[in-house]
């Protein structure tokens, strides 16, 4: 579960630059772990392996943003809400912890993105987005009798999913539509 920040920075309505961090706070075992240790079980006591698991602590990118379609509805005839669907694309950066220094480290990549955002206000939006990380990664290493087994990194997708509030600073700047 990670807990993120964005800055951005709009050229125009359309263009933006921006940051994304996103600092990974808690881990949760998922069914892959638990798959991991139970077949770790059943290994005879001499020759059983302990497991290192990598953790992100930190996927942060800079990035390049647009805004391809945007527009507005009526809610029940009364409130007009505008919207927009953004893009990005731009350089990550992700620092992975580990109990093992194979699976420890910085990694760089491409990252993608797609979001929604839904105006309150001129100054607060709702916001929705998904971002993609491309890295190379292990997910766990096998350590057996005090020896560590190779690790193999695959380059694949880590998607993650945000939703959160946008403030737009000045408050004063009058947005065009």
């Amino acid at each position: 579960m990670l807990l993120g920040a964005s800055v951005r920075y709009h050229l125009t309505n359309s263009v933006s630059l921006g940051l994304n961090a996103n600092v990974g706070l808690f881990a949760f075992d998922t069914q892959i772990t638990n798959d991991f240790e139970t077949l770790a079980r059943q290994e005879p006591a001499s020759r059983r392996p302990t497991l290192a698991f990598s953790e992100p602590l930190l996927m942060t990118d800079f990035h390049f943003g647009y805004v391809p379609f945007h527009g507005k509805f009526n809610l029940f005839g009364n409130k007009t809400i505008h919207f927009d669907v953004h893009l990005t694309l731009g350089v990550a950066a992700i620092v992975v912890q580990s109990d093992s220094e194979d699976l420890s480290g910085v990694d760089f990549g491409p990252a993608i993105g797609i979001g929604l955002r839904t105006f309150l206000s001129d100054q607060i939006a709702f916001t929705l987005r998904f971002n993609d990380y491309l890295y190379s990664s292990a997910d766990a290493q096998r350590i057996v009798a005090g020896v560590a087994q190779p690790v193999e990194e695959r380059f694949r997708n880590h998607i993650i999913g945000m939703a959160g509030v946008s403030i737009f600073f000045p408050g004063d700047v009058r947005v065009s539509r």
